[in-house]
């Protein structure tokens, strides 16, 4: 168990903030009605895949899916990477529509977009392809160095 304050002055540095996120799971974050609030609270998008256990697609993009999030919340701020398991939250993907398996929709946050319309990603389901939609949509930002 870390803790943030690592030199104990009473201040978390940006540095100390930095190694103790880097000791979490930077992979895509599990979602549910009950915490999507709470996960997304401080972003400016949310890039959601809902899927199923049972769905092939969705286990053959799990990969992809996990490498995108590690890029995302280590090498960017403001976007969180997340999966909706539709099997066990049937009622919050029904309030999003949600039709099939994996359906990946970008959320941004209409306090930071003009148009804050949820995009369906529609393209290749692999990690370059994913990455590109997010430069695309221009929710990407890069951490402060």
């Amino acid at each position: 168990e870390g803790d943030m304050d690592a030199d104990g002055d009473g201040a978390v540095s940006t540095e100390e903030f930095v190694a103790f996120a880097g000791g979490m799971d930077a992979g895509p974050v599990d979602l549910t009605g009950d915490n999507f609030d709470e996960q997304t609270k401080g972003t400016h998008a949310a890039f959601v895949k809902f899927s199923a256990p049972w769905c092939g697609h969705c286990q053959t993009m799990a990969k992809p899916w996990a490498d995108l999030a590690k890029t995302v919340h280590t090498d960017y701020k403001g976007v969180r990477v997340g999966t909706v398991n539709c099997d066990q939250h049937r009622e919050f993907c029904e309030m999003f529509q949600v039709q099939g398996f994996p359906t990946l929709l970008l959320m941004k946050d209409p306090e930071s977009f003009e148009d804050a319309t949820p995009v369906i990603f529609e393209k290749a389901r692999n990690y370059d392809t994913l990455l590109a939609f997010l430069e695309e949509e221009g929710v990407l930002l890069p951490r402060d160095e």
